[in-house]
């Protein structure tokens, strides 16, 4: 058991470090400049990070993982701005999911397999609790948007619930993130800092299992 919670440690670990040195290798080849970016942004004075927003809500809501955004949201704003940006967009990106998802469900028969399970998980615990049913789920690290456009087949599941749920969440899980793309332009000590934060972050599903009769 020890020997499987290493590996899956140092695999955590090593995904960190190549998405970090990624996004290194991509600025440096010109196809990721994040001073570019930041410059972009800028252009927009005061509205900047409502576009950045904007691009964050669209990319998120197609399904495609935000969290190389995330990071650059720390690199680009102020730890506040860069939460309150991102927070807000990864919720409402969510909540339209959730909505598109709600009004077509008529229309949707679920053959994925992956996508059956989850509303079905969702179900049965929307049953007690629907924001804590979400909040469980959005911990588990379950797909961001996939997990919303299931969460909007299941009819028990209130819409109220759904939102904060995601959004304390949302909170929860942004910073970490977030301040791994802010300690990247600082000294060593904040980087490392913020890699120990990330790993440690990076465990809560394990602690949910623990603490919770979570269903497989």
């Amino acid at each position: 058991m020890n020997n499987k919670l290493s590996k899956k440690n140092i695999l955590i670990t090593i995904t960190i470090l190549i998405l970090i040195g990624g996004l290194f290798y991509l600025n440096t080849l010109d196809i990721l400049n994040v001073n570019k970016i930041q410059n972009f942004i800028d252009g927009f004075g005061i509205y900047g990070p409502i576009i950045f927003m904007l691009l964050y809500i669209i990319i998120s809501i197609f399904g495609v993982s935000a969290a190389a955004l995330t990071i650059i949201a720390g690199l680009i704003f102020d730890i506040k701005t860069a939460m309150i940006t991102v927070v807000i967009g990864a919720t409402i990106a969510a909540y339209i999911a959730f909505l598109i998802s709600r009004h077509f469900s008529k229309y949707i028969n679920i053959k994925n397999k992956n996508i059956k399970k989850i509303v079905e998980k969702i179900e049965k615990k929307s049953e007690k609790n629907g924001f804590f049913a979400i909040a469980i789920l959005r911990l588990m690290f379950l797909p961001y948007i996939p997990l919303s456009y299931a969460a909007g087949l299941v009819k028990k599941l209130k819409a109220k619930d759904f939102v904060l749920a995601t959004f304390v969440t949302n909170i929860f899980g942004s910073f970490f993130f977030i301040f791994l793309g802010f300690s990247i332009t600082k000294s060593l000590p904040y980087f490392i800092s913020a890699i120990i934060l990330l790993i440690l972050f990076l465990q809560t599903p394990k602690l949910i299992k623990k603490y919770t009769n979570h269903d497989k």
